[in-house]
């Protein structure tokens, strides 16, 4: 499940333009050479964006794949509700399957009201023991840690997740579909991005929505200083240890992410 690929393919950018700094991208580089540019970020603690191969890239993509590998009454948690304020409800994989039919049959018909009033987003659950053979990693022997937890996301687009933090180094795997990530360096005040009890939220999160910025509720949130880029199939994110980052579908999306500690 973890082993290297013979060889990475390295691809240019596709990066629109944002009011932040775009994130580092690694030329084509065979594994060998990767590794040694990962653990220059590791160590220096900064994202880098790089490319990967494998099975899922092209097998995801197709739904009848999933229903047969996924078991129908395999259960998730998924979010409902509004951008940071989502209830958290219970789903079998079949029940989930059958509400993105119906999305997207809504999404084809233009219906853009009943995509924005009815997103349920799969999001942070372990990855099913039947797709791991599908997903590759790179090593982290430079890190001298041991892999934690593998989960994948999955939701319809304007699924996101709030601005937030994690206490472990992260790679962020997209597989399906694109989506916008913005970052703050972990040195970044927390009380510029308007977080903790005052806000009513976690100490780790923002009550701001990055993606759409109410600039009179929160002056001081500066997007200029953060980090920006457009994941696409392929893509791996390295988000480093208590790096602030915000993730949003721009298309129907499955993402998986793997920590390490």
């Amino acid at each position: 499940m973890f082993g290297v690929q013979q060889r990475l393919v390295i691809t240019r950018t596709r990066i629109r333009r944002f009011s932040g700094q775009s994130i580092c991208r690694l030329e084509e580089l065979d594994a060998h050479r990767l590794n040694s540019h990962l653990a220059l970020h590791y160590q220096k603690q900064q994202p880098v964006i790089f490319r990967m191969s494998c099975d899922a890239l092209t097998r995801w993509n197709n739904w009848d794949y999933l229903i047969d590998k996924v078991d129908q009454d395999w259960v998730g948690e998924v979010e409902m509700g509004a951008y940071n304020q989502g209830e958290r409800v219970t789903l079998s994989f079949g029940e989930y399957m059958e509400y993105l039919k119906l999305w997207k049959q809504h999404e084809e018909e233009g219906d853009s009201e009943f995509s924005k009033e009815h997103l349920l987003y799969m999001a942070q659950n372990d990855l099913p023991a039947s797709l791991h053979r599908d997903i590759q990693w790179p090593s982290i022997e430079f890190a001298e840690n041991k892999w934690y937890n593998i989960h994948w996301w999955v939701g319809p687009r304007d699924t996101h997740s709030p601005l937030h933090y994690d206490p472990l180094d992260n790679y962020l795997f997209q597989i399906v579909g694109q989506k916008s990530v913005i970052l703050f360096d972990a040195s970044h005040p927390a009380n510029a991005l308007y977080t903790g009890s005052t806000w009513k939220q976690q100490n780790n999160t923002s009550a701001a929505d990055v993606f759409d910025l109410d600039r009179h509720k929160f002056p001081n949130l500066d997007l200029n200083l953060s980090h920006q880029a457009i994941l696409y199939p392929g893509d791996v994110l390295y988000i480093p240890f208590k790096w602030w980052h915000a993730v949003k579908s721009l298309s129907f999306s499955i993402s998986v992410n793997a920590w390490w500690r």
